[in-house]
């Protein structure tokens, strides 16, 4: 798991095990393990405009709104999924897997999920995001890809499932 932000324009990528630049931790423990949450929060108006981290029930710390130019006050758009970096020039992929290394169809017991999808209102309200709302984004769908699901009655409410092995037979370049 990693926390993607940016403040100029140039994205920041950093893994749960390590501090970001910027990132005041006030509790950071072991990478989390599969099958736990997060959130980020701001706490607009509480603590001037602090973006909270959180994983499970467990505050992990928070980026401070002044480093943000658009984010002091809100966000106008949320991302959720995974990303794998290719560094090889040409047209060879990495056999880097995206998530469990099991593609998003495969569903549950096999690919990466994110559950109840949502984000609080300006009223601290859960707000969550219906699923015909949601974009789905691959960009070499042979190699990782990603299905949208909407289960109320199951207590996954908007979700997907995404991920897949990287460079295979399926995906040769």
């Amino acid at each position: 798991m990693y926390t993607h932000y940016s403040i100029d324009q140039k994205p920041n990528s950093y893994p749960i095990s390590t501090i970001p630049p910027h990132f005041d931790a006030i509790v950071f423990s072991d990478p989390v393990a599969s099958g736990y949450w997060a959130m980020i929060q701001n706490d607009k108006g509480k603590e001037n405009g602090k973006w909270w981290f959180q994983v499970q029930d467990q505050v992990l710390g928070y980026w401070p709104g002044t480093i943000f130019n658009y984010l002091v006050s809100s966000a106008s758009r949320i991302e959720w999924g995974g990303e794998v970096y290719n560094a090889e020039l040409g047209d060879h992929h990495t056999r880097t897997q995206m998530g469990s290394g099991h593609f998003g169809n495969e569903g549950y017991g096999k690919a990466c999920y994110f559950r109840n999808i949502g984000y609080l209102d300006n009223s601290g309200k859960f707000i969550d995001v219906e699923a015909q709302s949601l974009k789905k984004y691959a960009t070499r769908p042979s190699c990782y890809n990603v299905e949208v699901a909407n289960n109320t009655n199951g207590g996954f409410g908007t979700h997907f499932y995404f991920g897949g092995p990287g460079y295979s037979t399926q995906c040769a370049n």
